[in-house]
């Protein structure tokens, strides 16, 4: 891997309601204003978008539970503090690829910013996946838009 040294991404993710619930584009939005930005303006109905969100079965509390789910695997992980030092990696125009180090952990970010799959090879080392159970051993293979959260 090849360090990239102009990009950062230090600090804390950034999460929209409309991301986190799942909201669909809002096609219908920019048809009736004409404006482009429409289409990430939904505006949700309390009562509805509770019962979506207590339905494990809907998008949207699918969505929400997957996030949450993310959000506490890493909020426990010390690399993911955001004063943790970075380096962005240059794995092609397929991978974004990001590793954080501090003293107790490597952790390696991987996400498939493609519609295909993608089969990475690893730096060596015992990894291990925070995400799936999987121990990754020589390569990783990332599903479309996968991601993959590499620890040693």
């Amino acid at each position: 891997m090849r360090p990239c040294h102009h990009a950062r991404l230090q600090g804390i993710p950034a999460l929209y309601l409309l991301s986190l619930v799942g909201t669909e584009n809002d096609l219908e939005g920019v048809e009736r204003t004409g404006a482009p930005r429409s289409i990430n303006r939904h505006k949700w109905n309390e009562p509805i978008l509770t019962s979506l969100l207590n339905d494990p079965d809907s998008r949207q509390g699918k969505v929400m539970n997957g996030l949450l789910a993310l959000l506490r695997i890493r909020r426990s992980q010390p690399a993911f503090h955001p004063d943790v030092p970075q380096h962005i990696h240059d794995l092609g125009p397929a991978v974004f690829a990001v590793e954080r180090k501090c003293s107790e952990q490597t952790l390696l970010a991987l996400n498939n910013v493609t519609s295909r799959p993608q089969s990475l090879p690893l730096p060596e080392g015992e990894w291990h996946d925070l995400i799936s159970p999987s121990k990754p051993a020589g390569t990783i293979e990332l599903p479309a838009y996968g991601i993959a959260w590499l620890v040693r």
